[in-house]
């Protein structure tokens, strides 16, 4: 009796764990949830326009407003890097202004991409190999009245009399051999004095050209003997030169040679 009770609950032991693993087996797994994390969109950046370079330009080109336009940038780019907005004014460049570096199209504008003409080694910069600065004393009238500039080109002329010095006075006290003749032909401007708004009215201005040194020693004697006039170059074509009789018709010049030397009545 004993034995079979024993036997019954072996067998009903070993019952139970064929149904639990059997249950086990066949009933299919719970789905699994997968959690994704969602990363939050970042807000927009702002953009905004500001003034840089339309086309691309070499060291010493020759810089305009017009070589200025509109690209959209970064607000905070612009805000870090100090370009100036198109809200704010074009910034003002000065005539004869040059590149101080190689600029790219679309490289926003800095103030340091540029040399002005009044700038310090603007001169220096500019000046070619071999070339001398001078500086000249011109009219006023004939410089802001010419619309002279930095980087245009300029004819000197030499009025002189073979009576008098007119380097001492342009008061002529005789007409006879007074002749204009080109000194200097087709030379560069490399700066021209800026006046000052609150600086008193003046006759002349200085003005720094490129020059050879043949043409510092004409200058110089030309200077001594008679009056120089400085006029913008409008051609590489031969020059113009008069004497008195060209303005005078009535008036004659007679050459006499008396020995040595030359007699005019």
């Amino acid at each position: 009796m004993g034995r079979g009770i024993i036997l019954l609950v072996a067998f009903l032991a070993i019952g139970v764990g064929v149904y639990g693993l059997t249950g086990n087996l066949f009933t299919p797994p719970e789905a699994q949830v997968q959690v994704q994390h969602v990363e939050p969109e970042a807000p927009p950046v702002p953009m905004v326009s500001v003034w840089a370079f339309n086309r691309n330009l070499l060291y010493k080109d020759a810089i305009s407003g017009a070589d200025l336009g509109r690209i959209s940038v970064p607000e905070p780019q612009m805000e870090a890097q100090g370009w100036i907005p198109t809200t704010e004014p074009l910034p003002a460049i000065f005539p004869g202004s040059v590149a101080a570096e190689r600029l790219i199209e679309g490289q926003p504008f800095e103030s340091h991409h540029l040399i002005s003409p009044d700038s310090p080694e603007f001169i220096d910069v500019m000046i070619d190999p071999g070339f001398i600065p001078y500086t000249y004393l011109a009219n006023i009238e004939a410089v802001y009245g010419g619309v002279i500039k930095a980087g245009d080109y300029v004819d000197i002329v030499t009025l002189t009399s073979l009576q008098q010095n007119l380097a001492h006075g342009e008061v002529m006290t005789d007409f006879r051999g007074v002749s204009v003749h080109p000194l200097l032909v087709r030379r560069r401007v490399l700066q021209v004095e800026r006046l000052k708004a609150e600086e008193k009215p003046r006759s002349q201005v200085n003005v720094v050209l490129e020059l050879t040194k043949e043409d510092v020693a004409k200058m110089v004697i030309a200077k001594r003997i008679g009056v120089l006039e400085l006029h913008k170059s409008m051609t590489e074509g031969p020059q113009h030169q008069a004497d008195t009789g060209d303005v005078l018709p009535d008036f004659f010049s007679v050459t006499e040679l008396r020995g040595n030397e030359r007699v005019i009545n």
